[in-house]
């Protein structure tokens, strides 16, 4: 059977407000009221087990955390988040331009969230940072990326100098281009 601890002895009609105090995984709550005159009442139980969690989650972000730039299309973002009760993450992105982090998504916390990056300016600056949120709504410190890296979601550009149209060429000739790149490597 259950072992059971009186919370409190003189709570009112309407409902206790509890504090829940050490984590559990199965809790029940019972309640038996008592009039004026001491005489019990029929006891009701909650109507199933229910967890509770007042352990913070930890979270760890895994990847982007060099220097290595970004080249657009999706990336995956992994993280490790230490709870008893997973729920969900808040990945969000520095914004270099407003000095400020901005959203990219809310998630399942199950490790990997996908992010385009072709959907943000290109940027030398750019740090990612993960937030878990548990199942009882506790969150975690943030985790922000080691280093700052860039994203480059800019192709180059090439131009043809020679040969030009209409030449005619016989033995040996240079060709040449100029290609400018937003972000040249």
């Amino acid at each position: 059977g259950a072992t059971w601890s009186l919370l409190e002895a003189n709570a009112p009609l309407e409902g206790y407000l509890w504090d829940t105090g050490q984590d559990a995984d199965a809790a029940l709550i019972r309640v038996t009221p008592m009039d004026i005159e001491g005489r019990d009442g029929p006891t009701d139980e909650s109507d199933a087990t229910f967890a509770i969690d007042n352990t913070v989650p930890e979270i760890v972000l895994l990847s982007h955390n060099d220097a290595d730039a970004v080249v657009g299309g999706t990336q995956h973002i992994l993280w490790n988040t230490i709870d008893a009760h997973p729920a969900s993450v808040r990945i969000e992105v520095f914004d270099s331009s407003t000095g400020s982090f901005q959203v990219l998504t809310n998630t399942e916390d199950d490790g990997d969230g996908l992010w385009n990056s072709a959907e943000l300016a290109d940027s030398q600056v750019v740090l990612l940072r993960v937030t878990a949120t548990d199942g009882a709504g506790l969150e975690s410190a943030s985790d922000t990326s080691e280093q700052a890296f860039g994203i480059d979601n800019t192709r180059p550009l090439t131009v043809v100098l020679a040969p030009e149209a209409d030449e005619i060429w016989s033995a040996t000739h240079a060709i040449r281009w100029q290609t400018t790149d937003a972000n040249p490597s």
